[in-house]
């Protein structure tokens, strides 16, 4: 760009929803809530006000394309289909984290989970307690929400088969790298089921 400074949000601004507004950009767990893309797309967690607003609901993840705010995923909200009784929630701040944004407009992001439509024993806070992730995703405006690793998924049906073999599942999941072709790395870890 030029170099100068453009103010893209600030707190009282509408966010990308209708009668939302901006209450605060703050990441009380410092993890990374905030990228941007070559073409100066930016992707951010945010907590908005407004009409039926709580604790339990007021974070999203919005991305800007330039013109636009757009809301991709929402606390309190289900995470994806394949998953109808896992959302976005938990009892720590920051839902969302470790954002990654590429020129294609995807963007992926660590996610804490909180038990939803049935109860399934699902635990949050991750298996070294209340700082750890439950879920990576990533999420595009047309594609919408998709999940990549979750606590509890079948390691041998995620990655190598040949590598986890028998009841390996997912314990624990970290930051990743997603690039403008669309591949992400990610740290993940294996092991015995962490919610049985």
């Amino acid at each position: 760009g030029t170099g100068a400074v453009e103010l893209l949000a600030q707190t009282g601004d509408a966010a990308a929803d209708a009668g939302e507004t901006f209450l605060g950009f703050f990441s009380a767990r410092n993890a990374r809530t905030l990228a941007l893309n070559d073409l100066g797309g930016v992707a951010f967690s945010a907590i908005v006000s407004g009409a039926g607003i709580d604790a339990d609901n007021d974070e999203r993840l919005v991305v800007f394309d330039g013109t636009a705010f757009t809301t991709l995923a929402r606390e309190g909200s289900l995470a994806v289909a394949e998953t109808p009784n896992l959302g976005f929630g938990g009892s720590g701040p920051n839902v969302f984290g470790w954002v990654e944004h590429n020129t294609a407009g995807e963007t992926a992001f660590l996610a804490r989970l909180t038990e939803g439509i049935t109860s399934t024993g699902f635990f949050t806070g991750g298996s070294g307690g209340a700082t750890d992730w439950d879920g990576l995703y990533v999420a595009d405006a047309v594609n919408g929400i998709r999940d990549v690793a979750v606590r509890g998924n079948d390691a041998s049906v995620m990655f190598d088969e040949f590598r986890y073999v028998g009841d390996q599942f997912v314990t624990h999941v970290g930051p990743g790298r997603l690039n403008n072709a669309g591949e992400l790395a990610f740290f993940a870890s294996a092991g015995t089921d962490p919610l049985a």
